[in-house]
């Protein structure tokens, strides 16, 4: 008959096997898990980068290719914020930016 110090024993090396097990399980699940919102990361880290260094991050510069005032959001004028011609000139410029930053 063993003793109550080997039960004790043995519940706890089983214990602790099971908690590294799960340790283990989580340390290579959770990244994967987490991992599906870096590219909200990213967005939101490179959101504090200035393309055409007029101040205003380009997150939130709506003219992010010219510089302009922080009176306009970025731009110019309040007419280079509006419109059809506005919108088709920012989509060109995200992708100058983008492909700007992934050569650095």
């Amino acid at each position: 008959m063993k003793s109550k110090k080997s039960f004790a024993l043995t519940d706890a090396l089983l214990w602790l096997t099971i908690a590294a097990f799960l340790f283990l399980i989580l340390a290579y699940v959770m990244p994967k898990l987490l991992g599906k919102g870096t590219a909200q990361a990213s967005d939101f880290l490179s959101s504090t980068k200035d393309y055409d260094t007029d101040g205003i991050a380009d997150y939130f510069d709506k003219c992010a290719c010219a510089q302009g005032s922080d009176k306009f959001d970025g731009c110019n004028s309040e007419a280079e914020m509006k419109g059809q011609a506005a919108i088709d000139r920012e989509k060109q410029c995200k992708e100058t930016i983008k492909k700007a930053y992934e050569k650095k």
